[in-house]
Formats: structure tokens, sequence, C-alpha cells
């Protein structure tokens, strides 16, 4: 059995983002973490955004969080770097794994994170069919 937890990232008005771990290996965290590290002003962007859809009960600019296929959306910051999610029950928004810009192979690499973040998400229903899956969100 996957073992799938939940930590929440952000509680907004309208929408809670978690971050996926899976197994005890949370690796969204991770590329937030080595993101941060490296560009902290293009990281502190892209976390400004995923606060902001959060925030938004029905969001509509495409340019910073858009559905990229098979119900699996994108933050999206101009530098390039994505961090891939799907909702669960509509006003959950959960994280699953990052992206970065990589030149002329940037289409295969998204495609390759876009199928990463689609494994997640059926991982993370699987579990879900068998019990609730644990956080460490506070009432």
């Amino acid at each position: 059995m996957i073992a799938v937890k939940l930590k929440l990232l952000h509680r907004g008005s309208a929408k809670r983002v978690f971050l996926l771990e899976i197994q005890g290996k949370c690796e969204v965290q991770t590329y937030l973490d080595e993101q941060n590290e490296r560009d902290q002003k293009s990281y502190h962007q892209l976390m400004a955004r995923v606060k902001l859809v959060a925030d938004t009960m029905v969001w509509r600019n495409s340019d910073i969080f858009k559905l990229e296929r098979d119900n699996i959306y994108a933050w999206t910051h101009r530098s390039g770097l994505r961090l891939y999610a799907f909702t669960d029950a509509g006003q959950i928004l959960i994280a699953t794994n990052g992206g970065d810009p990589q030149g002329k192979q940037n289409k295969k690499q998204q495609t390759k994170d876009i199928e990463t973040a689609i494994k997640r998400r059926a991982e993370y229903f699987s579990a879900k069919t068998k019990g609730p899956i644990p956080t460490n969100e506070k009432s």
C-alpha cells in the first residue's frame, strides 16, 4: 500500500493548497526549497501566485494558473517555473511536482512533468479509496 499524506502550504479564503507526500517523500517541497535557494525573487513571486489563486473562488487568468491537460493545472511564472497540481472536492488544490524551463527541450520536459503529476494524482485517489488522507492541517 502506498503511504500518502498532505502538507498544508497555504490556507486561502477560497481554497486550501497542500503538498503531496508519497512514501515519506515530498518531492514538491524539495523542488520549492531548491527554487528558493536558487532564485528567491522568482520563488516568492510563484508563491504569491499560489496564494492569489487560493484566495479566489473562480480563477480565470491562465497566465498564472492554467489547465494543462487531464485535470492537471500549473501555476506558472514568467521565468518558466511551474508548479503542477490537481483538485479534490473543488476547494482543495494538491501540488504534486515542479518544473523548470529547459530551453529547446522545454515542451518535452513539460510533458514528462505533467505525466508525473497525473501518476501522483492517481496514487492519491487510490490511497483515498482506502481511507482518509492524513494532513498536518490544524483546525
